[in-house]
Order: C-alpha cells, then sequence, then structure tokens
C-alpha cells in the first residue's frame, strides 16, 4: 500500500527556499513499514498526478485551501482516496468534506494507524477527530521523509505545539484552546544531536511558557553548539536571566509579535500584556544586549490604527534595525473570535475570503475603521516595500550584534532578507491558487 503526502502551495508558482513541512515527518514517524510513503511540496515541485498510489494525503492551510482543492480534484479524477489534515480542515470539516473523501480533525498522533487500517480494509471513514490532547512524548519526527528535496538551509523542529495567550486573530488557540503541549526535553535533545545542519528554527506557536521548564531546555541545548531561532512572546524580556540562558545556549534571533504601538488596539486583540510592563525599545534593547535579533511583526487594520500608523511604525522598526520585519494587514482567519466578531458587525468583505476568486494575497479581508480597504492594503505593502529596500538591508545590518557573532550571523542575515525581500515583490498580488 502506497499513501502521498502532498504539501499545498498558496498558488502555483515554485519556490527554491521553502522550509521542510513538519507534518510530513509527523506522519512518517507514525506510518508502519508495510506502508510506502512518498512527499511532493507542491512548493518545490510539480506533483506526479499520474503515479500510482492508495492515497493523497495533503496538508491545508486556509490561504492554500484553493490550490489544495484543485489538488485533491486531480487526485479524484484518477479514482485515488484524498483525505486533508490540518489547520483549514480541523476548523472547516464541513466545508473539506465538499472536495475530498476524508477530512483529519486535530493531530495526527493518536489515530493515522487506525486511517491506515481503514484504508486497507476499503472502509475508510469520512471524519477522523482526534478530541483528546495528544501525549507529548507520542509527538516524533522522521526526517528521511526529506531527503532529496531542495529545503533552505535552516532545519524545522518543534518542542511544544499550542500558546497560553488568547489573542483574538489567533488561529492557534481554535485549534489548542490555550493549551500547551511539551515533548519530552531528551527528546528534543536527540533529534537535535542528529541533524546534519547546524542553524534550528524552533517552530513552536510560543516558546516560552513555564520558566523552570523552558530553564531546563535551555541547559540542555547548550552543549549542542548549535545557533537557533524561534518564536517568542515580548514578556520573555521580563527575565534577563532567561535571555542570557537563551544566548549561551546558542538563540541568535527571535521572532516576536510586537503588533501595535497603540495600547486600545492591544486591548482590542487581548493582547495589552504586551507593553503592560515594558516597553517596546527597552526590550528590544535588552534582546540585543545579549547578542540576539529580533524579527518583528506588526498587524494593521485594527480600530484605533489611521493612515498615520505605518509611518510611525516603518521608522521605528528602520531605526531599532530590526532583523526582519512584516507589516502585514489584520487577517480575519476563519475560527478566530476576530472573524466572528468581523461577522457579527457585518464588516467582512468576503463570506469566504479564502475561496473567493477576487481575493488576493494583500488584498484588505475587511472594512477598517480608521482608513478605508485600499489605503489598508497599500499602506502594507508600501510599508513592506520600504523597509526592504536594499539601503534599508544595508542600514538594518549595522547593528553591532550582527558583525560581532561572526561571518554566519552575517551570510544568515543577508540571506534572510534577501528571501524576505523577494516573497515580498512575489506574493503581492496574486490570486490564491494561481
Amino acid at each position: 500500500m502506497k499513501i502521498t503526502l502532498i504539501k499545498a502551495n498558496m498558488h502555483k508558482r515554485k519556490s527554491k527556499d521553502a522550509m521542510q513541512p513538519l507534518f510530513a515527518a509527523a506522519i512518517a514517524a507514525h506510518t508502519r513499514a508495510d506502508v510506502e510513503l512518498c512527499l511532493y511540496d507542491d512548493r518545490l515541485e510539480e506533483i506526479p498526478f499520474d503515479e500510482p498510489t492508495d492515497l493523497a494525503a495533503i496538508s491545508i492551510e486556509t490561504f492554500c485551501a484553493v490550490r489544495a482543492y484543485e489538488i485533491a480534484a486531480e487526485y479524484k479524477k484518477r479514482g485515488v482516496k484524498t483525505i486533508a489534515g490540518g489547520f483549514h480542515p480541523t476548523i472547516l470539516p464541513e466545508e473539506c468534506l465538499q472536495y475530498v473523501d476524508t477530512v483529519f480533525v486535530g493531530d495526527i498522533e493518536n489515530n493515522w494507524g487506525n486511517v491506515i487500517n481503514d484504508l486497507k480494509s476499503g472502509k475508510l471513514k469520512r471524519i477522523y477527530r482526534n478530541d483528546k490532547l495528544i501525549e507529548g512524548a507520542k509527538i516524533k519526527f522522521d526526517r528521511s521523509i526529506f531527503e532529496g528535496k531542495n529545503y533552505g538551509p535552516i532545519e524545522m523542529v518543534q518542542w511544544s505545539r499550542g500558546c497560553p495567550h488568547h489573542c483574538d486573530f489567533c488561529s492557534i488557540k481554535a485549534f489548542y484552546n490555550g493549551a500547551q503541549i511539551f515533548r519530552p526535553i531528551d527528546d528534543v535533545i536527540k533529534e537535535l544531536s542528529n541533524l546534519k545542519k547546524k542553524v534550528v528554527f524552533f517552530v513552536d506557536d510560543n516558546l516560552y511558557f513555564n520558566k523552570n521548564y523552558f530553564k531546563e531546555f535551555l541547559n540542555a541545548l547548550v552543549p549542542l553548539n548549535i545557533k537557533w531561532t524561534c518564536q517568542i512572546s515580548i514578556n520573555i524580556t521580563l527575565d534577563r536571566e532567561l535571555v542570557k540562558l537563551m544566548s549561551l545556549s546558542g538563540c541568535i534571533a527571535v521572532l516576536v509579535g510586537l503588533e501595535s504601538f497603540n495600547p486600545n488596539n492591544l486591548k482590542l486583540m487581548n493582547k495589552q500584556w504586551n507593553i503592560s510592563n515594558l516597553k517596546y525599545n527597552e526590550a528590544l534593547s535588552i534582546l540585543n544586549s545579549y547578542g540576539i535579533m529580533v524579527y518583528g511583526t506588526f498587524i494593521f487594520g485594527y480600530d484605533y490604527d489611521t493612515k498615520d500608523s505605518f509611518q510611525n511604525v516603518l521608522s521605528f522598526a528602520i531605526k531599532n534595525r530590526l532583523f526582519l520585519a512584516n507589516f502585514n494587514p489584520l487577517y480575519p482567519m476563519p475560527g478566530t473570535e476576530l472573524y466572528t466578531r468581523m461577522e457579527n458587525e457585518n464588516r467582512l468583505m468576503f463570506k469566504k475570503w479564502w475561496l473567493d476568486k477576487s481575493f488576493y494575497y494583500g488584498k484588505s479581508m475587511f472594512v477598517p475603521k480608521g482608513m478605508t480597504a485600499e489605503e489598508l492594503e497599500d499602506g502594507c505593502f508600501n510599508t513592506k516595500r520600504k523597509f526592504n529596500t536594499w539601503k534599508s538591508i544595508v542600514y538594518r545590518s549595522l547593528n553591532p550584534i550582527i558583525h560581532y557573532s561572526g561571518m554566519q550571523q552575517i551570510l544568515l542575515y543577508f540571506y534572510i532578507n534577501w528571501v524576505n525581500r523577494k516573497g515580498v515583490y512575489m506574493k503581492q498580488g496574486i490570486g490564491l491558487g494561481k
């Protein structure tokens, strides 16, 4: 029996810098030996639809839904069964069942064996639900599934799933409802020790939760002599001891959701704690003082944003020499409190933007209060464009922490900024699935 794993793309253009899709390694680790597995990443390569297989298992994110449904249709034309999993099928299983034979709701670890058994007996169910939180020890990855793929130079690794915060725009909350699941630290260390590449991105939704457990994790990383980055909440800077230990364990950069300078906006997004105890300038200074670069992300379109918000944020990001920054229009994602609120206020511009043929990447999904939808779209794109000029990239590279950390970090800085700059121009205006 053969199962083909598919990572769907947002559009049909191919890339040379995509990162490893960990869902495939998780499935590979929980697939019994008598089942043949192969992976096709729609971001990197053409999918050989005529290649014989018994099941096409498609990972779907909301921005990739149109393309994923097209892929499913191609397999169904050939009589191949299809199953969809990931965030989008978990939030909208009934929608997905209009396009695929089977939907997997939740994490795969507890139920994937049942899918294989039912497929083999010809009794594949319409929906498989994983209603229970999985045990961290069950989260495992088999990276052999990535062999021969031209992924970027950074290894993707996961320690935990979920996030303790309850930001109204975040689909992670809709998926895990505030829970956080941790793999045993020894399992993660063993995996890291066997990696070929020595730059790691921890894909955790928020790497910091419990101080003592995080400290244990960081101490275990120190002997490995790796360089790593992660997503983490700004409140980590309230504990300089942990920031120092992050640096000692190899942390070179963090992605931090700065979101907004307006406390009223932060309150709307249920993230008022973001600057409650420490101002952004001070927080960035603390991270930089320990040699940690900052990738700041910002959201525009909340009710207290105006046209002036863009320039204020852009000036801040360049002045503080952020390693990277992203300036996105607010995205009401299905299943979030934000989406429900926008729907109740009749402010959504599309019933289902992810399926609407007139929607394109970067377009406003809703009617903002402090500016027009067109001003929101143009403001975000122009801010991205200005931040990613070569002049800005060179100026931001003069941050001493980049140069004091050695040639590897300098090269990493310019490589990632080049990738980010290219992505800004490539994605803007692309219709989903086109």
